[in-house]
């Protein structure tokens, strides 16, 4: 049985990772992205950046990790598999994007503002 979380310790997860969501879309800026959708909400899930840039669409997952952890793949395959369908639903639903270059990324930002950045997280990505 786990034990729910207290509301403050909730609220400051809530809010770090919110700033994290921040850091990620001010470094993709730099790049030349554009943001089309924050949070987006779905039925199968929430995307929470879409990013574009000319013919390139960038759906991204951002967590916030308070310190370093070594991890082949950070994400569980449920919420890999939720993030994945959502950006499908996404694509339907939006079909001027479907000639689009697509790019599933996963950005973990750490206490510290370091980035790590998993591309192309694809259906197949969680057993790497």
């Amino acid at each position: 049985m786990t034990h729910p979380r207290p509301k403050r310790s909730y609220q400051t997860a809530e809010w770090r990772g919110r700033l994290a969501e921040i850091y990620i879309l001010v470094f993709f800026l730099f790049q030349g992205y554009w943001p089309l959708y924050r949070r987006y909400q779905t039925t199968l899930g929430e995307i929470d950046l879409i990013l574009r840039r000319g013919h390139h669409l960038a759906f991204i997952e951002v967590k916030y990790r308070r310190r370093w952890q070594v991890s082949s793949f950070p994400l569980s395959p449920r919420s890999h598999q939720r993030f994945y369908r959502a950006s499908a639903l996404f694509l339907a639903h939006h079909p001027r994007y479907q000639g689009c270059h697509i790019q599933m990324m996963l950005a973990i930002v750490t206490g510290w503002g370091r980035i790590k950045m998993w591309r192309d997280c694809g259906p197949l990505s969680v057993s790497e």
